[in-house]
């Protein structure tokens, strides 16, 4: 694929995304610290150093590749405040996995479904791909809203898939083809 992630700027009504830079490590590290977003998600920063380790490594400078996650900032228009971000790892087949997280302080109030809408709408009409799965953990009702809100269908639970901190967790995997996606 060879296309290099800096190039990437998608547009909603109220968000943007980009990838994220180093100027974003504080804010990034200090939501992605919290109770509410990391529960659900294998990777908790250590400290600000991972945080921008982080960013380093999945925004800074690199190229969208095969089985190589990427990660871009969402955020606002209107002062582009960093609401969260969202990621995609895309692989053979013309297939990808997404991720997101957005901040506490921005939950309920449609910021996650414009940017994965958004991310949605790249994966398939730009970089063409036929397929795209997400999966969370079955607790986690925020997410699984914004995956059927944009026409994701559930496909499987996976029992004991992940382990987070010491324990193993369960995924529930969404799946949305290119010809089913109707309007995201």
């Amino acid at each position: 694929m060879s296309k290099p992630i800096k190039d990437i700027r998608l547009e909603t009504d109220r968000t943007f995304l980009k990838p994220l830079s180093l100027k974003d490590a504080a804010v990034f590290f200090k939501y992605r610290s919290q109770t509410e977003v990391y529960r659900y998600q294998s990777w908790l920063p250590g400290n600000f150093e991972e945080a921008r380790s982080f960013i380093i490594r999945y925004s800074l400078d690199s190229f969208i590749e095969l089985e190589h996650w990427k990660q871009l900032g969402i955020y606002a228009r209107a002062d582009a405040t960093l609401l969260g971000d969202c990621g995609f790892c895309l692989h053979d087949g013309g297939q990808a996995e997404i991720g997101y997280s957005i901040s506490p302080q921005y939950h309920r109030q449609g910021f996650g479904l414009e940017a994965v809408r958004a991310l949605v709408r790249y994966l398939f009409d730009t970089l063409g791909l036929q397929r795209v799965t997400a999966k969370t953990d079955p607790a986690n009702i925020g997410s699984i809203k914004i995956l059927k809100k944009i026409g994701f269908r559930q496909e499987i639970l996976l029992e004991k898939n992940i382990k987070i901190r010491g324990e193993w967790k369960d995924d529930l995997v969404f799946t949305l083809f290119r010809k089913s996606r109707g309007n995201p």
